[in-house]
This record gives structure tokens, sequence and C-alpha cells, in this order.
């Protein structure tokens, strides 16, 4: 029997704790524009932060109503109530769907106008975006089911919504954003990593090949660990060549990192531990990530 949709149930579809996946390629994308390209504007950039919760939302909405019809995800195998929202709040599917549609439509429309702001190549990284969330739970083949969703989910949100931020923000459409993007497209693809590490039993019983289940627990888990290090070498790299001035702020950066080594390295990446290898996984992302943002801002504030 299905129970009548609740803002509870909504909330927990939108799964705002990976937000930060959706909100990091803007913040960024708005220290590149103003350090970069000399360029901000405050309407833009809070239109464009909604539009990338909106967009976060539905591709958690859609996945999550994917793996329910397809029975990926079953009250036997989803032990955290707050990942299997379908199941434990007894939503209607169509309804869950029909959820995830709006925050695309909601997202589609206000990209439109953004393509209205800026220009037709917006238009082309919107519909290729589009594509993607469709795609990536839903076709005969989806790429969730792949051993490319860690590095096809990074280059789309941390590197095409950046690279189509610092087109609106600035005007400016140039393939070198991917290149500063570079923290941020490893950071989101080891956010569906920790995911995939967690789940390899369920997704052994859903017919997927991640890349986990290629590699086995504890060479993923390697993996993962060996991300995050590039993930501050690159930090590091970005920032003394391109954001001098705020080098300074990798110090804390490090410190901040070295606090959250010994976690990383002794975490136990099972189903039952899901939810706290992913809050432990989207704060690190959270903070390297801000970090890395800041030297920017600090580059673009105290720049000769």
């Amino acid at each position: 029997m299905y129970q009548k949709l609740t803002y509870k149930a909504v909330k927990e579809l939108a799964a705002p704790q990976t937000w930060p996946a959706g909100v990091l390629p803007v913040l960024l994308a708005a220290t590149l524009s103003y350090t970069v390209y000399h360029a901000f504007a405050i309407f833009p950039f809070v239109l464009l932060l909604i539009l990338s919760v909106l967009l976060q939302s539905a591709v958690n909405t859609l996945n999550d109503y994917y793996d329910y019809v397809k029975g990926t995800d079953t009250e036997d195998n989803s032990l955290d109530m707050n990942d299997a929202s379908i199941i434990y709040n007894r939503i209607n599917p169509r309804t869950a769907l029909g959820t995830g549609m709006v925050f695309l439509v909601l997202a589609l429309l206000g990209g439109l106008y953004c393509v209205w702001l800026t220009g037709w190549p917006l238009l082309l990284i919107g519909l290729l975006g589009a594509a993607t969330i469709f795609l990536y739970s839903g076709g005969p083949l989806p790429i969730s089911y792949l051993p490319l969703g860690e590095f096809i989910s990074g280059l789309m949100m941390g590197g095409m919504i950046t690279l189509a931020a610092v087109y609106v923000l600035s005007g400016s459409l140039s393939l070198s954003v991917l290149y500063y993007a570079l923290p941020l497209i490893v950071s989101i693809g080891w956010i569906l990593l920790t995911n995939n590490i967690c789940d390899i039993e369920k997704d052994t019983a859903a017919g997927r090949r991640t890349l986990p289940m290629l590699l086995g627990r504890k060479n993923a888990a390697r993996v993962l660990l060996g991300g995050f290090l590039f993930i501050v070498a690159a930090i590091a790299h970005l920032t003394f060549y391109s954001f001098r001035p705020g080098f300074w702020l990798v110090l804390p950066l490090l410190i901040h990192f070295a606090l959250y080594l010994k976690r990383l390295r002794h975490m136990e990446y099972s189903a039952a531990n899901r939810r706290a290898a992913m809050l432990t996984t989207l704060r690190l992302v959270t903070i390297l990530n801000s970090y890395y943002i800041l030297t920017i801002l600090w580059a673009g504030v105290f720049s000769d």
C-alpha cells in the first residue's frame, strides 16, 4: 500500500547530503571567473547554485527510481533508510519518477534562461548533461552498470558543470577550465567510488560490473585513498603554478587532510557501514575543494 508523498520523503529522494557535489562546481566556477577572467555577477551566480541543487536532486531521485523498478534496491539489501526513500516511505514509483522530473524540468527551464543570457554552446552542454542523467541509470545498458561511472560522473559534474558555469558568469568558454577543475573532477568521481565499494554485494546481485567489483573491495579502497592523495597533490600543484598568492592555504589543507588520513586507511567499506563511509568522503571532498576554492579567491583578491 503506497503512502502519501511527504516532505521527509522528498527530502530523502533529493538527498541533500550529496548537494556539495552540485554546489562545489558553481563555487569553483565563480572563483575562476573572478580570478582568471575578471568577471562576476551575483544574479547568475545565485541562479546557478539553485540549478545545481535541482540537477543533483534530479540525479538522486531518478537513480533511486531506476534502482527500485529494476529490483536493484529492495527492503532486504537496503540497510540505510535514508538511501531507500521509495522503499521505506512506501512511495509510488510513478510519484518518485514525477518528483525527479519536476526537479529536472525546473533545472532545464533555468538552464534555458542561462542559454538566453549566453549562447547556444551552453545548450549543447546542457543537453549532454540531461542525456547523461537518463543514461546513468536508465536505458538498456546504464552507465551505472559499467566500470565507467566514476569517470563519467566526475567529468560531467565536476568538469562540464564548472565549464558551463564559468561560461555563464564570464562569457568565456575555454577547455583550460577542465584543467583547473581536475581536483573536483576526481573528487566527485570518488564520491561514487565510495558508494560502489560499499554496494559491491548489491551490485553483484543486480548484474552490475562496477569498478570496485573488478578491483575487489581491498584494492578499490586503496585506489580511493590514492585518489585522495592525488587530489591533494593536484591542488598543491595548481595553486603553486596558477594561484600562488593563495599557496599558504595548502599548509592548513595538509594538516586537515592528515586528520582524515588514519580514518580513511581504517574505514570499513561495507553495506552496514555505508553511511559513515559516505559521510567521511563527502566531508573530505567538501573540505579539500573548499580550501582549493579559497586559494583561487585569495589569489584573485590579493594578486599583484
